[in-house]
């Protein structure tokens, strides 16, 4: 029964330990992709301040207004995007760390668990290499043990 209730732990570590690992690689495909996401932006916008400066002095030129209203509103627009998008990467990076660090708290729990496992383990096998069996008060102080490791 020991061993059962020690399998079942081991098991929902393992399941708790893989589903934080699943989260975290999603962060860091997220990351990643609005790292890429915001370099083109940030090209895109490049791009379009020097066309606009350009445009700009072409409009002063020869006295297009209109052409530069809607560029200026477009650059507007862009910029406008690029800090949603940077607010947005700022964000899940939040979240990245977050979870980083419950993962670590998580190892950290786990470890935990494990050496207490290995002790009461141990402690199982030297009582029934001392003992042909032991009292049922003694198997019920090391259930209580094991269950008292979640």
């Amino acid at each position: 029964e020991a061993k059962e209730t020690v399998a079942k732990i081991r098991s929902e570590n393992e399941a708790e330990r893989d589903a934080f690992e699943a989260k975290m690689a999603v962060f860091r495909r997220e990351n990643e992709l609005l790292q890429s996401q915001m370099e083109i932006l940030q090209r895109q916008l490049e791009a379009i301040q020097s066309a606009a400066s350009l445009s700009d002095t072409a409009v002063l030129n020869s006295n297009q207004s209109l052409q530069g209203s809607d560029d200026t509103k477009t650059i507007a627009d862009l910029r406008e995007l690029l800090t949603l998008s940077r607010n947005d990467k700022e964000q899940l990076e939040l979240k990245l760390k977050r979870e980083i660090q419950k993962a670590s708290q998580f190892e950290a729990k786990c470890t935990i668990q494990a050496k207490a496992l290995a002790e009461a383990r141990e402690e199982v096998k030297n009582q029934a290499a001392g003992k042909d069996s032991y009292d049922a008060q003694e198997h019920d102080r090391l259930i209580k043990s094991v269950m008292n490791m979640k």
